[in-house]
C-alpha cells in the first residue's frame, strides 16, 4: 500500500505509507477520539499482518507476526451478519461454452436442497461487474453464524473453499489440476468457491449489502453466546 489516507471524525490526512498511518493512530489515540484511533490502529495491524499490542509508557513499534498468528488474526474479524462469499469461476473462462451462469434463484434452490434454507436470510450479486461473485446472507445470530460457518466446512471439505479459490490461475482452473493435467470439469458443483467473509472480503461486497454490514471478533461472539448459555443454565 503506497499511500494511505483517513477520515476520522472531520479530519482528514493523508500519510506516506500504512505505518506512518499505524503510528499516526498510537501517538493520536487520546481524547474524544481515542478509541476510533485505536480501532484503526488494531484494524491497520490485523491487515498487514503487525502485531498491535501497545505497552504504557513505550512508543508502538512495528512487529511482523508469525504467518499462522497473523492468519487467524485476520480470519477472527468477520462480516456481520455473517455472510459466505460464493464465486462462479466458471465466469472467468475465455470461451462462452464453458461458462455455468448460476442466477440468484438458481443459487437459493442449490443451498436449500444442501439443508442451509434456515439461518438463510438473502442471497445478493457481489460487487464484481462480471456477476462472478454472489453473497449469501445469515441472520445475525449465534445460529446464523452456525449456518454460516458449516456452508464455509462443507466448501474447505470439498477443496473448494478460500485457499482453493485463491490458486485458480487466470485459466479458471486450479493451478495443481493444471500441473496434473486434469482440469476439473464444468459442473454447477465444481465451479462454485465459497468462505466464510471476513474483514478483507468487505470489497466483495454490493454498496447496500456493505453499508449494512460491520465487523465484528468471531471469538467475541462466541463467548458472549457460551457466557449466555452457561447463565441459562445456572452455571
Amino acid at each position: 500500500m503506497d499511500c494511505a489516507h483517513a477520515r476520522i471524525g472531520s479530519n482528514s490526512k493523508d500519510f506516506v505509507d500504512t505505518l506512518s498511518l499505524a503510528q499516526h493512530t498510537v501517538m493520536s489515540c487520546k481524547g474524544s477520539l481515542r478509541a476510533e484511533h485505536l480501532g484503526l490502529h488494531k484494524a491497520l495491524c490485523v491487515l498487514m499482518g503487525w502485531n498491535s499490542a501497545i505497552f504504557p509508557n513505550s512508543p508502538w513499534v512495528r512487529q511482523i507476526l508469525p504467518d499462522l498468528e497473523a492468519s487467524s488474526l485476520k480470519e477472527d474479524l468477520i462480516i456481520w451478519p455473517p455472510v459466505v462469499v460464493i464465486h462462479n469461476r466458471s465466469i472467468a473462462n475465455g470461451n462462452p461454452d464453458d461458462r455455468i451462469i448460476v442466477s440468484i434463484e438458481g443459487l437459493r434452490d442449490i443451498l436449500r436442497g444442501m439443508g442451509f434454507g434456515q439461518g438463510m436470510t438473502n442471497v445478493c450479486r457481489g460487487k464484481a461487474a462480471n456477476q462472478s461473485t454472489m453473497v449469501v446472507i445469515f441472520s445475525g445470530t449465534f445460529s446464523g453464524l452456525q449456518g454460516a460457518e458449516r456452508l464455509h466446512k462443507h466448501y474447505a471439505e470439498s477443496k473448494r473453499g478460500r485457499t482453493e479459490f485463491q490458486q485458480i490461475g487466470l485459466s479458471g482452473y486450479n493451478r495443481k489440476s493444471l500441473r496434473t493435467e486434469e482440469a476439473p470439469s464444468n459442473t454447477i458443483e465444481n465451479v462454485l468457491y465459497g468462505y466464510l467473509g471476513i474483514a478483507i472480503d468487505l470489497d466483495k461486497l454490493d454498496f447496500e449489502t456493505k453499508k449494512r454490514c460491520v465487523v465484528k471478533s468471531k471469538k467475541e461472539i462466541k463467548a458472549v453466546a457460551d457466557f449466555s448459555l452457561n447463565a441459562e443454565c445456572g452455571n
